[in-house]
Order: structure tokens, then C-alpha cells, then sequence
């Protein structure tokens, strides 16, 4: 069993890690189960981390996010159940009802950052052309 402090850093790399796997070469996957089992190692509790993995993922199934439309981000309400599941001793579905509007939070996030996103590099594009048309 690794100490509680190691588990802490550990719980929050692996969603981290997941979300850069998913958005270039994709090694690890961002599917819950993947991340869930994962987790469940570094959390010590394998067999209640599977099953929260694989309800998280049997909710993911057939979900796709087309056009503007966002998904939660499942992977993150995994590990945030199991978590929950581990430290605290909650019951699973406990666990997975306090997980999956963190997931929903978190997309949310995501398409707030998005948008800043847009709107600072407009910012910084005017002030690259500014600077351009200013120089003799």
C-alpha cells in the first residue's frame, strides 16, 4: 500500500495525463475503464473501481459529441468516484452520483476555457498586427 500523500499526486495525474493522451498520440485513452483501472491500482481498491469504471463506460456508450454538442468527461467522474469510493468508504452509487456531475462540470469548463481561448488569441493577433504596421 503506498502512502496517502503518493496516492493524492497519483489520482490527480492520471486524469490529467488521459485528457493530453487524448488530445494528441493516443497511448492510455481516455475511456473510463482504462483510466478506472488505473485508478483502482493506485487507489488500492481494484474490484469497486472496475465496477464504477465500467458504468461510467457502459454511459459513454453511444455518446458523441457532434457538431457544438459536449460530452462529460467520464473519465474524470471515474476517477473522481473511485476516489470517493476509496478514501471515504461510500457506497458505489454514491460514488458515481457524486462523480458524474463533476464530469459535467468539467466539460463545462473545458467550453468556457475554449472560448477564452478564442477570444485571447484575437486579442493577441490584433496586437501582433499593430505591432507589424507600426515597424518602418
Amino acid at each position: 500500500m503506498m502512502p496517502e500523500f503518493l496516492q493524492n499526486i497519483l489520482i490527480i495525474l492520471i486524469p490529467m495525463l488521459a485528457l493530453i493522451d487524448n488530445r494528441g498520440i493516443t497511448i492510455i485513452n481516455h475511456w473510463p475503464v482504462t483510466v478506472g483501472l488505473l485508478a483502482g491500482l493506485v487507489m488500492g481498491a481494484l474490484e469497486s473501481a472496475l465496477v464504477i469504471a465500467g458504468t461510467f463506460q457502459l454511459m459513454s456508450l453511444g455518446v458523441a459529441a457532434l457538431g457544438g454538442s459536449s460530452v462529460p468527461d467520464y473519465a474524470l467522474a471515474t476517477v473522481v468516484a473511485i476516489y470517493l469510493n476509496a478514501r471515504t468508504g461510500a457506497e458505489i452509487g454514491t460514488s458515481i452520483a457524486v462523480g458524474l456531475p463533476v464530469g459535467i462540470l468539467a466539460i463545462n469548463l473545458d467550453v468556457f476555457f475554449c472560448s477564452f481561448n478564442s477570444f485571447v488569441s484575437d486579442k493577441f493577433e490584433h496586437s501582433l498586427e499593430q505591432k507589424q504596421s507600426s515597424k518602418p
